[in-house]
Parts: structure tokens; sequence; C-alpha cells
């Protein structure tokens, strides 16, 4: 199995995944004696194919790939998918030991690309280690998101009625008249009005049955109290006056509502420290030290 491991990590380090498009060219007569030919090693556990006299066993490809079925796209059939999977993983074992054999594992470039990989996988492994580790309990996400309830804002809304008028003209007078006191139910009477009832959210894309209206007029709204009207906006060469009819302001979103995106957001703030830490540990551990001055001193000019 160690060779198995040492065959991908030199897959990875030279990178030779656009081998694997040619390979699954010439196999394609070869199709599914993978399976069909495989032999129990007891269990669901089978051999998929020989390289040589090793024998490569379903279970390591699918540890190696995280499951057979893995990046399988919609219009891909299950078993095309899982026989390209299996073709991909015995191409790279394949070319490894023949790039061992071949000297290439020897090259001072592929040995440095190697323990690069090597260290990458390690340092993961350790890192994940350790994060698996963390416990979450309900008091933790309470706590919080009491913290930190400004990241989780109900946002305001608003219902509003509007009138349509053909020409500048028009709208300036009907502003004229609220302007000097006249309620808008008012100077709506002879106008076309539309009253609607469902709320518009602050943030909206768009209002219902409002085509066209842009960002910035609906920012303009929100920030109108409860009976105040807006300035003429021009939608389609047609003008709108918008009145506001009821406004609820931006609250704080409750944590039962809102629970799902609290856990995943303390996660994300549990692993980051975790990960701070065990760094921070392991500079002392081994005697980290970096030179920035350095790297500051010799950037290109």
């Amino acid at each position: 199995m160690r060779e198995r491991e040492n065959s991908f990590i030199v897959l990875l380090a030279v990178g030779m995944f656009l081998v694997a498009g040619i390979f699954l060219t010439v196999s394609l007569n070869a199709g599914s004696a993978f399976a069909e030919n495989g032999e129990s090693k007891g269990g669901n556990d089978y051999i998929v194919a020989k390289i040589g006299d090793e024998e490569i066993y379903i279970s390591e490809i699918e540890q190696a790939l995280g499951g057979l079925n893995s990046n399988c796209k919609p219009e891909e059939s299950s078993k095309d998918c899982r026989l390209s999977n299996v073709r991909k993983y015995i191409a790279y074992v394949a070319l490894a030991k023949r790039a061992r054999r071949e000297g290439i594992g020897k090259d001072k470039d592929a040995i440095f690309e190697i323990e690069r990989a090597e260290d990458k996988i390690l340092s993961n492994k350790l890192l994940s280690d350790r994060l698996d580790k963390i416990k979450i309990t309900e008091k933790d996400l309470q706590v919080y998101y009491m913290q930190n309830k400004q990241r989780y804002p109900m946002k305001g809304k608003i219902k509003i009625s509007y009138i349509i008028l053909e020409s500048k003209t028009q709208a300036e007078k009907i502003i004229d008249a609220l302007n000097k006191g006249k309620s808008f139910e008012k100077v709506a009477e002879n106008e076309q009005k539309v009253k609607l009832d469902n709320w518009i959210f602050m943030d909206s894309s768009y209002a219902t049955q409002i085509e066209g209206l842009s960002h910035e007029t609906l920012n303009e709204l929100f920030s109108l109290d409860k009976g105040g009207s807006s300035n003429p906006v021009e939608i389609h060469s047609e003008f709108y006056i918008f009145h506001i009819d009821k406004k609820e302001s931006a609250m704080y979103s409750p944590f039962a509502e809102v629970r799902p995106q609290v856990e995943a957001d303390y996660v994300e703030k549990a692993r980051e420290k975790a990960t701070a830490e065990i760094t921070r540990e392991t500079f002392a551990q081994e005697n980290v030290k970096i030179y920035e001055d350095q790297v500051i001193e010799h950037m290109p000019k």
C-alpha cells in the first residue's frame, strides 16, 4: 500500500494528469475487463487491475479518489464515470512505475517536487487531525450569535403605492402639490395609481410589477419615512412617483432562523483560530525564523 501512495505522490508532483486523457483513448478496447475479471478480497473489496505482479483493489482507488463517482458530470452515466475514474487511477500508477524505472524519480527537480508534495500532504493531515478535534456546543453558538448579532440583520422592508405620469411636467405638478401639503391620496385621485400588497425588501434586485426599478431608486425609497413620497423617477419614458405606505426597519434575525449560518461562521472562525494556534506552536517547536527584511530588501524594483 505504501508503494501505491508513493506512486500517487509522484504523479501529483510531476503533473501527469494530462496523460490520463491519452490513456483513456488507448484503453477503450480493454473496456470493462477490470471489473469483470476481478477477484474477491473478501467483503465488498475486489481486485480491479494488475500492474505487473501488483494487485490493485477497489478500496485503494476509492480512498485515493474520494469515491468512484467523484467529479461525475450530470450527463455522464454512473457506469461510464466509475470506469473512467478506475482507468485514470491505473494510468497514474502505471506511469509513475515507469517514471521510477526510467530514473525520473532521481531527477533533482522531481525530487524537489515530490518532497514539496509530501510536505503538503503531511501538513494537511496534521492540521485536519487537529481540526477534527474541535467540539461545538449549542451554548458556544448562542454566545457567538449574541456577540455577532450585527452579522445577522433582518432586512428592512416597505410597502408602496405609486402613480405613473406621461410627462415630466405632470410629475413636477404633482410634486409641487405634495410640497404644498396635499396628501398623496388626494393628488393621486385622478391619476393612474397602483398599490402593491407585497413587501419589498432592502437589497432586492427588483420590485414585483416594476420592471426597470434601479438599486439607486430602491435605496432612495428606503431612505424615506412612512408617508413620504419620492421625486419623479423616469422608467421606460414614463414618470413614477412612489409613496411609502408601510415601513419596517431592519432588525436582528432570531437565532433559530439563522442558526445554520451561525454554525457555519462559528466553525470557520474556530478552524482559523486552531490553525493559527498549531502554526504558532509548530514555529516554536521547530525553531522557525522568517527573515522578512530579506524578502523586502530583495523585492524586484
